[in-house]
């Protein structure tokens, strides 16, 4: 009787051997082989965290050295002409300038120490791939990138007044790849902690019903690509709406949320043409590590690149590793499901339940605020990060 062959061709040495699978690159290797690349891995994670710490050299030697000196001298100007009338009024300034500067920093560092956590976690359990590794390069690139950007603080003067009296105007736009961490504001009101509950009765799935889902959603992920025809865009038949939503997406970015962009939302919102939606994650049991979830919730929007232009969304994550969730808000065009409107859409849409939300309801507006503002909780669990689609 003639041996079963088991043997594949390692990637590598291109030799028929028994080969194991990289699941972050999708490449067989033998077992020779597959040490190798693990070292390889291993050696390109020590460069990150070298990386890191020279970044944690940067941000030590901006702390030692605040930046905009030249704010503070033209305050100390203006406090010498007036004399002791804005003795009291220079002090705050300088406070405010110093404070932007020193916020700004420690909110890097705190996202930076994050991200720190994220390596160390990974490296102890040994547990990555490719993936995470281009997340982490990533991550490291744009916060670097923020710390370099000027801050945008400058001075105003009232010309109508005898002394001119001066503020500090601090602009920030939104964080790195737009996670973030926010003080934990519990939400009591408007609603209920079994708002998820009160969703249409027809999202509830059977066992067996999830059990296909999965599998659809797997066989999408591993089957291969076909020609598919050219998509054509649902907005496009639709009639133009009043709402700007580029105008609103640059009002959220680079305005203060809670004072400018949710007032200019309302303001503006044209509710003939648009809609608003409450999704929430059907899975939570699956999710684990934050930061695996983070790249669930970025996979998704990479999906719907298409969509972006008239739509816009901020979908939260709360909790923490090994219980948490996923929750967001979403605007765009038109009152129908979007995401069932084409099949590029449709890649992960079936795995959140979906709710159209009364524009006119005071309930709706507060939801709309805690998630704009990435604050709050759901379902008992603490808002943890944020990320926009925009």
């Amino acid at each position: 009787m003639a041996m079963i062959n088991n043997k594949t061709q390692c990637f590598k040495c291109n030799k028929d051997k028994i080969t194991y699978s990289c699941k972050g690159c999708s490449k067989e290797f033998c077992l020779t082989h597959l040490n190798e690349h693990q070292q390889i891995l291993n050696e390109e994670l020590n460069h990150i965290i070298n990386d890191y710490d020279q970044f944690q050299h940067i941000i030590n030697e901006q702390k030692q050295n605040p930046r905009n000196l030249s704010l503070i001298e033209q305050i100390n100007r203006w406090e010498t002409n007036s004399i002791k009338k804005i003795q009291q009024k220079a002090q705050y300034c300088r406070e405010n300038v110093i404070k932007s500067s020193q916020t700004f920093i420690n909110d890097v560092e705190m996202n930076f120490k994050d991200l720190t956590e994220q390596i160390k976690q990974i490296h102890g359990e040994n547990e990555f791939n490719e993936m995470n590794l281009n997340y982490l390069k990533n991550q490291l690139i744009e916060i670097t990138e923020e710390l370099k950007k000027p801050l945008k603080i400058s001075i105003r003067q009232n010309s109508k007044s005898f002394i001119h009296e001066i503020s500090i105007i601090s602009s920030k736009t939104k964080k790195y790849a737009e996670f973030s961490r926010c003080d934990h504001i519990p939400q009591t009101e408007p609603y209920p902690k079994n708002f998820s509950q009160d969703l249409d009765e027809t999202t509830k799935e059977t066992a067996e019903k999830r059990k296909r889902n999965r599998r659809r959603r797997k066989a999408h992920t591993t089957s291969d690509v076909e020609d598919k025809p050219k998509q054509i865009n649902p907005s496009a038949s639709m009639p133009k709406p009043t709402f700007n939503m580029d105008e609103f997406k640059r009002v959220y970015s680079n305005e203060d949320t809670d004072k400018k962009a949710i007032p200019y939302f309302w303001n503006n919102f044209d509710k003939d043409h648009y809609s608003l939606w409450f999704c929430e994650y059907k899975y939570p049991e699956d999710l684990k590590q934050i930061f695996m979830t983070c790249n669930l919730v970025s996979g998704f929007y990479q999906r719907l690149e298409k969509l972006r232009k008239n739509a816009f969304a901020s979908m939260c994550i709360f909790g923490e590793n090994n219980n948490n969730t996923i929750a967001g808000i979403w605007v765009w065009r038109g009152h129908e499901l979007a995401l069932g409107l084409s099949t590029d859409w449709r890649a992960d849409f079936e795995s959140y339940t979906w709710k159209r939300l009364s524009v006119d309801d005071e309930n709706t507006k507060e939801l709309v605020k805690q998630y704009f503002l990435w604050e709050g909780e759901h379902n008992g669990k603490k808002f943890n990060q944020g990320k926009i689609f925009k």
